[in-house]
């Protein structure tokens, strides 16, 4: 009884210390007041400092289950250690060390959060983050009117307690997606009736933002969870439904080559994505320079003093990124770099999938969503094995983990012979643990 309750206590210290870790993660409260006050960078910068050294506090004591998982996430770690190698090139050389041991600090706590938690449970911590965001967001309008609204390029847009809408509809959007599994997952406990009003309140949120980019990443990930669902309850309804899909995905790839301009004025952009094509293609010229290696790890956007200075000189804006995660990331690490990361990324969708095939509660949707949300957000932003946006990161990784964990465990069930099955199975009757001891 006292070892239960030792327990209990013990989980509730580590969702209170993930929800915080991720809290300050997500950039929220922090960000919003960036650019109006000098004291919001290093005050960030301080409050992540005692969660890094509980990380390592936390990765110490439990060093052998993290041991344990180093093989199975080794394609996390190659690109970790790409990034410290790059310090060799980078032109920014103490930048690129000092970032890179924050992601590597970014990386261990993903990976001890997907030891220690299951996907459940991460989904009801992310709630519950989620739901403070929210909160917060809506206070943040009558309390700080000049900072959660934006009153410049685009008037009127919710910011909430971030430092422009597309982080507020992007995190909306992760929202809603949490909310909406734990929604279906509990349809029948007195618990979903207050979900309905998280979901609603999410939604609200994102419209609010008026951020098209999140929106439109939220139809795509409702599609797919659509498909998802088709494929547990009607799988041959599925099939047709995957053929179905074809023809209107097909007829928008052919709208936008014809007439572009047209599409994406429907969405209220224009046919640069708000001035992005110009700055990819200026960003892939000068990654082409160095293709292999890149830049250094944060080592491309330094403004004039930086490689990025020929950049702004052409598009005429002052843009901190190239608004696209695998560019950026091409600029940083090169192609090796990409190579790295996009074989991780490969590993992490297959092992989704296979997830998906085998497992049927909501909760086990939440790889593939995941996966789908971290390429399709990628397209727009830049949220790659950055320190901006580290929420995305560390949920890649702690989802990653998890997956990796369970398909190890796996293995070494099927590979067990009956020998060894045998002698588990007369150890777990002398301890007196078998159904018919209980």
């Amino acid at each position: 009884m006292k070892l239960s309750v030792q327990l209990r206590k013990r989980k509730r210290l580590e969702n209170a210390f993930v929800m915080v870790a991720l809290f300050l993660f997500s950039g929220a409260v922090i960000s919003m007041f960036e650019n109006e006050y000098a004291w919001a960078d290093p005050l960030g910068k301080a409050l992540k400092l005692p969660v890094f050294v509980l990380t390592v506090l936390f990765a110490w004591l439990t060093w052998r289950k993290l041991k344990e998982s180093l093989r199975p996430t080794l394609w996390i770690w190659l690109p970790v250690a790409w990034a410290f190698c790059s310090v060799l090139w980078s032109g920014f050389e103490e930048v690129t060390l000092q970032k890179s041991i924050t992601l590597a600090l970014m990386t261990l706590l993903g990976v001890w959060i997907g030891t220690h938690f299951g996907l459940k449970r991460l989904l009801l911590v992310l709630a519950v983050m989620m739901a403070v965001i929210m909160v917060l967001s809506l206070l943040a309008v009558p309390l700080f009117w000049d900072l959660a609204i934006d009153h410049q390029e685009h008037e009127g847009a919710w910011k909430g307690v971030f430092v422009h809408k597309n982080s507020l509809g992007r995190i909306m959007a992760l929202s809603f997606l949490v909310f909406s599994l734990l929604q279906f997952q509990y349809a029948k406990t007195r618990f979903n009736n207050k979900l309905p009003y998280a979901v609603g309140l999410s939604m609200a949120l994102l419209v609010l933002s008026d951020s098209q980019t999140a929106f439109l990443i939220e139809v795509a990930l409702m599609v797919l969870l659509g498909f998802i669902w088709l494929f547990w309850r009607k799988p041959r309804l599925f099939k047709w439904a995957v053929l179905l899909l074809l023809v209107p995905v097909a007829g928008v790839g052919i709208w936008i080559l014809v007439d572009g301009e047209s599409f994406f004025g429907l969405l209220g952009k224009d046919a640069t994505m708000t001035g992005r094509t110009p700055l990819w293609s200026y960003a892939i010229a000068m990654a082409m320079r160095e293709p292999w290696l890149g830049y250094g790890y944060y080592g491309f956007w330094h403004g004039m003093e930086g490689p990025s200075n020929s950049v702004w000189k052409v598009i005429q804006w002052k843009p901190p990124h190239s608004h696209n995660g695998f560019i950026d990331l091409w600029l940083d690490l090169g192609l090796i770099g990409v190579g790295l990361f996009l074989a991780g990324l490969v590993k992490f969708l297959i092992m989704a999938v296979r997830h998906v095939r085998f497992n049927n509660r909501w909760e086990d949707a939440w790889p593939l969503l995941y996966g789908a949300f971290m390429i399709v957000s990628n397209i727009s932003e830049s949220a790659i094995l950055t320190n901006n946006f580290n929420l995305f990161w560390v949920l890649y990784v702690a989802t990653f983990t998890m997956l990796a964990a369970k398909q190890a465990d796996e293995a070494q069930s099927h590979d067990r012979s009956p020998a060894d099955a045998s002698v588990v199975e007369d150890a777990r009757v002398e301890a007196g643990r078998t159904p018919a001891a209980g």
